[in-house]
């Protein structure tokens, strides 16, 4: 078979016991069975292992046994409905112990084509869920050999999936996969050897060590090969995905907004201080004027609150009229010079004498926002890959690009260099030299949210010609932010905020909004923006292009920063746009632009509440205090789509650990729920990127 795999027809099993792990996880009411699909799917495997005289001893789990053993999740019910559908007594060891004397007994008095079903896995708690050698010895020591036909379960690093193929091996036996494995993966492997054309993958982020093999096969196929996931790779994959193609995200974090997409103050900008006919003015005003229409569509929080630009002096009114007739220019509306009264009809608190006031400006959650554009990607066939950072980038004569990253070698027809801070160092590997990229480095305070009531919308001072100056915005979540500073850095990966540094944010804001006491400072943090800029370091405007004669069919993506979070779908409709020159992209008749997002249960009606407790009872357990987070919406999380399972992207999703205490109520019963949930052991759960372990050292085993 495919994918260099053996299967039940590779072995032969006449008199011999065969242990096959199926996945018997079905839905149960009152104790029946209201769904049989799964049970359905097994047959074939062990209709084919009996007809061939093989002694048949199934496992699997059911359930997420949280309260241990007890007959709501036993596999009692399994038994008698195989049983009616293989016409034949499958003998039921119905012992909590799984492996104990009930099961070698009855294995014992097995006969060719007999049938026994072994209790629950999960029944054996941690033994079975950490991989527990003593189980995995167990299983093995009942059987000759192994069959794997449980494909939803196959991921994880069990004892019944895992665990007994290293025993099985050791004592002589085979391991092979069942029938409905062989067709999942034939479908795979017809996916990657023949796939519909053009071909396009997207290499991003996280859980990539398990998918390795997948990854080099179906990366050496793809025909476009988009380098950053984040804000706008992953809008350029949602864009992409409204076009028959195969794509994928080559991200070389564990997630997609852990650099300059989720590092930012999180506003919308309205178009006005950019100069006129630059792609950073053309194309902020674009995305403004479409960000309703997107919160709509991916669900996620926007809010057109307004903002205002606040002056003093005469030096400042004249500077205010220059922004607003460049502005208008530009194509930014309703902007207007307003007075002092109206200012603080606005603003109560700020202080100054005039403002320029841009109504359409708002404020987003750059997490939301960059992940839900993944996610919708996503959900339109891109393939997301993490922990791929790329090192080397050739093209060999046939036209065929060869992209070498810390896990392999790629190869493909089109890249897409969307990689933000690394734009320069992709575009050097491209062949396209020449850009100077700088690092400005900003600093931020997030305030407690009680502060958050004193601040209806982002309050900045009179502009600069190359800096917004430090702010104060509110937060789609009701928090405060100061900043940011700019300072200028060579170092991409340090993101550290000095106290002199913090010092100065509070002393500079507070002559716009004196409202900023240390009390109410819960964190910091920090983000950089990639600036492209010339021999004399004046900073440039976007560069989207691509380079016929040095690196045909790569669509170079160069300085992107602020209005980049304003601006990330637009920019990426313009890059296709220069793809689609050169090469004719049929719609995609199946594209869906909406996606639903994980519910904020803290934020429904109380007779909403009850209803979602009603309907599922985790609702109704509060996990992380401070933002109200329920049990549910943390699962959720766990199990998003994207594959993500840090601790950080938890965070991102849900709010959890970004409250008053900043996780110390609930970090590690979140870092307990990613072991349950994924099958992990306890050291195997990263904060945020490789090397950034919740728990480390030597861990106490439970009794």
């Amino acid at each position: 078979m495919g994918l260099n795999k053996k299967s039940v027809d590779d072995i032969n099993v006449k008199g011999r016991r065969v242990l096959v792990r199926c996945d018997f996880n079905v839905p149960l009411k009152n104790g029946e069975i209201t769904d049989e699909s799964r049970i359905v799917a097994a047959l074939p495997t062990i209709q084919k292992l009996i007809g061939n005289g093989g002694r048949v001893i199934l496992c699997s789990h059911l359930g997420k046994v949280k309260e241990g053993p007890n007959e709501k999740e036993s596999l009692a019910p399994v038994a008698k409905r195989l049983s009616e559908k293989l016409g034949k007594e499958v003998v039921f060891v119905a012992d909590y112990n799984v492996t104990g004397e009930a099961a070698t007994a009855a294995v014992e008095a097995m006969k060719e084509g007999d049938v026994v079903l072994l209790q629950n896995t999960r029944f054996r708690g941690k033994e079975e869920t950490k991989n527990g050698e003593q189980f995995s010895q167990e299983l093995a020591d009942l059987a000759d050999d192994y069959v794997c036909d449980a494909f939803g379960s196959s991921h994880r690093a069990h004892a019944s999936v895992e665990g007994v193929t290293k025993c099985i091996t050791a004592k002589g036996g085979s391991n092979v996969v069942g029938y409905l494995m062989q067709k999942e993966i034939n479908f795979l492997g017809n996916a990657v050897e023949n796939p519909v054309r053009p071909f396009v993958a997207i290499l991003g982020g996280a859980k990539v060590a398990d998918k390795l093999n997948v990854i080099s096969n179906l990366l050496e196929k793809c025909d476009t090969l988009i380098i950053g996931g984040g804000m706008v790779g992953s809008a350029i994959a949602r864009e992409l995905s409204r076009y028959q193609l195969k794509i994928g995200v080559l991200e070389k974090n564990l997630d997609v907004c852990y650099e300059t997409s989720g590092r930012n103050s999180a506003v919308v900008h309205g178009g006005f201080a950019y100069d006129e006919g630059t792609l950073k003015a053309k194309l902020c005003v674009e995305g403004n004027q479409m960000m309703g229409q997107l919160a709509e569509e991916l669900d996620f929080p926007f809010l057109r609150c307004g903002k205002v630009l606040v002056g003093n002096t005469e030096e400042d009114m004249e500077t205010l009229r220059r922004t607003l007739k460049q502005g208008e220019i530009n194509g930014s509306k309703g902007l207007e010079i307003i007075d002092e009264e109206k200012l603080h009809q606005l603003v109560p608190a700020v202080v100054g004498k005039f403002a320029m006031f841009s109504p359409n400006s708002g404020i987003l959650e750059p997490f939301h926002y960059t992940i839900a554009l993944a996610e919708n990607a996503h959900q339109n066939g891109a393939e997301y890959f993490f922990d791929n950072k790329v090192t080397a980038i050739r093209r060999d004569e046939e036209g065929i690009y060869h992209i070498t990253t810390v896990q392999g070698e790629f190869h493909t027809r089109w890249v897409i260099n969307a990689a933000g801070l690394g734009c320069g160092e992709i575009s050097d590997m491209l062949g396209i030299k020449g850009y100077k990229i700088i690092g400005s480095k900003g600093d931020y305070i997030i305030l407690d949210k009680r502060t958050g009531p004193l601040l209806p919308m982002p309050v900045y001072p009179v502009p600069s010609n190359t800096y917004m100056g430090i702010h104060v915005t509110n937060t789609i979540d009701g928090n405060v932010t100061i900043g940011p500073n700019a300072d200028l850095v060579d170092d991409f990966g340090y993101y550290g905020v000095p106290q002199k540094n913090m010092d100065y944010l509070a002393e500079s804001a507070s002559r716009l909004w004196p409202h900023i006491n240390k009390a109410d400072y819960i964190r910091n943090y920090s983000g950089i923006l990639p600036k492209w800029v010339d021999d004399n370091g004046v900073i440039q405007d976007f560069k989207i292009e691509i380079k016929d004669d040095l690196a045909p069919n790569a669509i170079n993506l160069v300085g992107i920063e602020s209005p980049g979070l304003t601006a990330a779908v637009p920019i990426a409709r313009y890059a296709i746009g220069l793809m689609k020159e050169r090469e004719e992209l049929k719609e995609n008749p199946d594209f869906n632009p909406r996606r639903k997002g994980i519910v904020r249960f803290e934020q429904l009606s109380k007779e909403e509440q009850a209803r979602m407790i009603e309907e599922n009872p985790d609702y109704g357990e509060v996990i992380c205090r401070c933002e109200k987070v329920t049990k549910a919406e943390i699962l959720q999380a766990i199990h998003n789509p994207l594959g993500v399972n840090t601790m950080v992207g938890i965070k991102y999703r849900t709010r959890s650990m970004m409250g008053r205490c900043q996780g110390g109520y609930c970090q590690m019963r979140i870092e307990q729920m990613i072991e349950e949930e994924l099958g992990k052991k306890e050291t195997e759960v990263l904060y945020a990127r490789q090397g950034s372990q919740v728990i480390f050292g030597k861990v106490r085993e439970e009794n």
